[in-house]
């Protein structure tokens, strides 16, 4: 017979009565408790799992981004989701920095400092399309972000994004989601 060994992991487990399912997190391991599994992102500046003396929204764990100037700090998930234009997400997490803008480049783009987050959705044979949720640069206590993006065109894949890119200091996100309404 077919038989397996070994570990079985279920994340945000989620039993509804109805017709559709409502507020599904497509991000997998979206508490952020024990790892990224299934986030992409750069080992030397990210750090999981709870945060000694900080009090989390909600009671969460976190993920730690270490800002660096001029770098791109990041922590991205891939969704592995198609869709057609039209289809609307909500996306949003819980964050909390303290940001300062360290735009030292000359050709740097106003918008190079990100606090935030990013969206995008991976088009065939388009270029892909980003949202961008911002954080507010100036608040250092914990802030909530939501927003609703719709998908352009036909897509083969959604990009989830927590930036803090191009600063200094630390910043903290945690509870981030991402819902196909």
């Amino acid at each position: 017979g077919n038989e397996t060994i070994g570990p079985m992991r279920f994340d945000d487990i989620q039993l509804e009565i109805g017709e559709s399912v409502n507020s599904y997190n497509y991000l997998e391991s979206g508490y952020l408790r024990d790892s990224l599994f299934n986030w992409a992102h750069r080992p030397d500046v990210m750090q999981i799992g709870n945060v000694t003396g900080i009090n989390c929204p909600q009671g969460a764990d976190a993920g730690i981004e270490f800002g660096a100037g001029d770098s791109f700090n990041y922590a991205s998930h891939r969704v592995y989701i198609n869709g057609k234009a039209g289809d609307v997400f909500s996306a949003g997490a819980w964050a909390k920095a303290n940001s300062v803008a360290t735009n030292t480049a000359k050709d740097a783009p106003d918008d190079s400092r990100l606090f935030g987050i990013s969206i995008t959705f991976s088009h065939p044979n388009v270029e892909d399309t980003v949202y961008r949720i911002p954080f507010n640069s100036f608040c250092d206590d914990w802030q909530f972000v939501s927003s609703a993006v719709v998908a352009p065109a036909d897509y083969d894949a959604v990009y989830f994004y927590l930036d803090y890119q191009n600063n200094e200091n630390t910043a903290i996100f945690t509870l981030p989601y991402l819902y196909k309404e």
